[in-house]
């Protein structure tokens, strides 16, 4: 079973004034796809993952991100780890809606190897807390602005030990965790 759960929030995304509009692959206007600056993460996450410099951090054997569907059709989790998922050889499993976090931990605790889960903010904070099995163990609001943290989640003695990186890819990153 897996020693190592990773968790990153997606890319940034369109802001609801208009201002910053997301865009598919080929540039076209989407909503459900990633902003520039999120494509610009996605790029950047790949080699801050396939060649990890920062200690905590590992080369995942499993990626997962949401499966887009009609009610929540967004890509911007699978968008932003598909490139890492090219570059290492492997398959993004979408086999999971954003709220089918309960069978998402079962498989996660299955799994050998490093996992890096791609996941919309606020169903981070629900999936922590399944795998900590508590409310008290990681913060309880990502904020809405963070698109810059990884959440790590390391096998112990009776469970899992979670801290918190910043990733410092892109210009403005602050350097700080998500606090409370």
């Amino acid at each position: 079973m897996s020693d190592l759960i990773m968790i990153i929030r997606h890319g940034e995304k369109a802001l609801p004034d208009g201002s910053t509009l997301g865009v598919d692959r080929d540039g076209r206007a989407n909503d459900d796809s990633l902003n520039v600056r999120g494509w610009e993460r996605a790029g950047a996450l790949v080699g801050f993952f396939a060649w990890p410099h920062l200690a905590g951090i590992a080369v995942p054997d499993h990626l997962y991100a949401p499966r887009p569907t009609t009610e929540d059709p967004s890509r911007r989790p699978l968008q932003t780890v598909e490139a890492l998922g090219a570059r290492l050889g492997r398959v993004v499993s979408t086999a999971y809606r954003k709220e089918d976090l309960a069978e998402l931990v079962r498989e996660l605790e299955q799994v050998e190897g490093p996992v890096l889960v791609s996941w919309e903010h606020k169903a981070i904070v629900k999936l922590a807390n399944l795998l900590m099995h508590s409310r008290s163990q990681t913060p309880q609001r990502w904020p809405d602005d963070r698109f810059d943290v990884v959440w790590r989640f390391e096998r112990a003695s009776g469970g899992w030990q979670f801290s918190q990186l910043p990733q410092r890819l892109l210009a403005g990153d602050p350097v700080s965790i998500i606090e409370g």
